[in-house]
């Protein structure tokens, strides 16, 4: 069985700016809602195999555009991205199954020097794994049935660790799934893909160049309709050594964490569903710099995180969710940059801000890593017209958004006002429709509207991104 398909995609992202809009800082927020974006419109291989097919060949390839502006500053600012995909999938009896995929990236910014004038090309695999499930290996081919299974994918992959609260990144390594009855258990050891953005923003070369260490456990056991589950993460940074030079301070750059964490996801009644993670973080890094080489201490982490999330599933013929999601994470008030070297943590203190390599839902607008914040989001989505035969797979959706900081006197990841806690608040909106079986269309548009703690006189931030695809 043969399949091809091919994708066009076109999106456009705005944002009113204030004069940081292009600072470090933000090209790693700008980093996060690309990620995001994109993993909401990525065609990805099917990996249903029917298992009384002895091997499936997949294939195919996409193309898309996505152009970025943010007005209302000294000048415009625009990026413009076209990319290039082939994916190729070979399936064995369900059991065995390599997937490679292949991109190439062009960028093109203008309107301001500080991110680069000039274009960005780059080719690159971003997906290279060979996948083998020994339950089904067994079933294939000589009719063996296991009470358990051991599964094991290694290469290029993307891994999410638990609900993303601490882990969503691709990875070069090697992730084993085991199960026993009710009970599993993941491991995973591997290193990030090179070509990522730091979450360090200052760090150089911290825009596509991310060098650490991942490896840990999960372990899980199905109780009726509850999965808890705990788990270790050890993240070591191998970014090398590091300086920048600031005038007479020089900085060097080094982050080691460790996670431990727990949680559990299931069903409260048939309709409720839920998600909960708790994760505490340890490990050491270096503070901020007092000087020369030399001047910056070693210093302890002890920070936590929380997401929990409700989901109620309407019985009505619409599909209709409803969500409520809450999200915290512990800051710093020594601080001078919630997640930096650079202006880091003061000099022979407990650093107690939060700072992990996972990708939740923070907003399309405002998007503010996960560190020294509160947020309550609130969201539903539908197929409202479920009964017409042009829009029955239309889906709409809406998010209202309120953030806060965790703790008023610590920074987050853009300039604020200490000793004040109001963030703001956003709405997000969403449409996603599949006009046809090989056409579809994705709208995203979020408004921010900024709190005291940024500058509550600044204009709304908007984000736009529309998306269109094509497949056969």
């Amino acid at each position: 069985m043969n399949k091809r398909t091919i994708a066009i995609i076109a999106g456009c992202v705005c944002a009113a700016a204030c004069p940081w809009a292009w600072s470090q800082n933000n090209l790693e927020r700008f980093q996060r809602q690309l990620d995001t974006l994109q993993r909401d419109t990525r065609i990805e291989a099917d990996e249903s195999i029917p298992m009384d097919q002895r091997a499936l060949i997949d294939y195919g390839a996409y193309i898309d555009a996505l152009f970025i502006a943010f007005p209302k500053y000294d000048q415009d600012h625009i990026m413009q991205q076209y990319e290039g995909v082939v994916w190729g999938n070979v399936n064995l009896d369900g059991a065995q199954d390599f997937f490679i995929r292949g991109r190439y990236d062009n960028r093109i910014f203008s309107g301001d020097s500080r991110v680069g004038g000039e274009p960005d090309e780059e080719n690159q695999i971003d997906r290279l794994y060979y996948r083998f499930d020994l339950q089904r290996f067994l079933a294939s081919t000589n009719g063996t049935q296991l009470g358990g299974d051991v599964s094991v994918t290694a290469g290029r992959q993307l891994v999410n660790w638990a609900n993303g609260l601490v882990l969503s990144q691709q990875i070069d390594g090697a992730v084993v799934d085991t199960s026993f009855g009710h009970a599993k258990a993941e491991f995973i050891a591997g290193r990030s893909y090179y070509n990522q953005t730091d979450i360090d923003p200052n760090r150089p070369n911290f825009v596509d160049n991310e060098d650490r260490v991942f490896y840990g456990a999960l372990l899980s056991y199905q109780f009726n309709k509850h999965q808890p589950f705990l788990y270790f993460l050890s993240q070591q940074d191998e970014n090398g050594d590091p300086v920048l030079t600031t005038g007479a301070v020089s900085t060097e750059f080094k982050y080691n964490s460790f996670y431990l964490g727990g949680g559990s996801t299931g069903n409260l009644t048939d309709h409720l569903l839920y998600t909960v993670e708790a994760t505490y973080e340890g490990g050491n890094d270096l503070s901020g710099s007092t000087g020369s080489i030399g001047t910056q201490t070693n210093d302890s982490i002890q920070a936590f995180a929380a997401d929990a999330r409700l989901d109620y599933l309407f019985t009505d013929p619409h599909k209709t969710r409803w969500t409520e999601e809450f999200i915290a994470a512990s800051g710093d008030s020594d601080r001078g940059v919630s997640n930096s070297n650079l202006g880091g943590n003061a000099p022979n203190t407990r650093d107690n801000g939060f700072n992990a390599f996972g990708l939740l839902n923070t907003g399309f607008a405002f998007d503010p890593a996960v560190s020294n914040v509160m947020i309550l989001r609130s969201g539903i989505t539908s197929f409202p017209f479920n009964s017409s035969p042009v829009f029955r797979k239309l889906q709409l959706g809406a998010d209202w958004l309120l953030y806060s900081k965790f703790e008023s006197g610590a920074p987050i990841d853009e300039p604020s006002h200490s000793g004040d806690w109001w963030l703001g608040t956003e709405l997000d909106f969403s449409a996603t429709w599949q006009m046809t079986s090989d056409l579809s269309l994705l709208v995203r548009y979020g408004i921010f509207f900024p709190g005291s703690a940024l500058d509550s006189d600044s204009d709304p931030r908007n984000f736009v991104a529309v998306g269109v695809t094509y497949a056969f």
